[in-house]
């Protein structure tokens, strides 16, 4: 039971350690460690959840306050993707608002399934 509840506590966030440069400023790290990777992988992970052909970047950057990074949003897709919580291919692709394309990010059952977890 312990171990089953590690492992749904690992689904979302990234260790501090890997969101800032080994040699990055005390700023830098400091940074890193205060920032809720782990909030912010949920949230853009229910907005890709929420479209049902997929959503690009745009789409996900459009369900935000217009004040939010850019990179807070950003960021996140590569760690939901290594996690298996979303899939990206580089075949699939939509035109952006900036009139280049953008690759298709698709909820996957196991992202689903963390989506249930509160």
């Amino acid at each position: 039971m312990g171990r089953m509840k590690d492992m749904q506590l690992s689904l979302f966030g990234t260790d501090p350690k890997y969101l800032h440069r080994a040699e990055g400023p005390e700023t830098s790290v400091a940074a890193a460690y205060a920032v809720d990777s782990s909030g912010r992988e949920r949230a853009v992970l229910e907005v890709i959840a929420s479209y049902d052909q997929g959503a690009i970047s745009d789409e996900v950057r459009l369900k935000f306050p217009a004040n939010t990074p850019y990179s807070s949003m950003t960021a996140r897709y590569a760690a939901l993707d290594r996690k298996g919580l979303i899939r990206r291919r580089k075949s699939e692709v939509r035109l952006g608002k900036s009139r280049k394309f953008q690759m298709v990010m698709r909820v996957t059952k196991l992202g689903l399934l963390a989506l249930e977890k509160k």
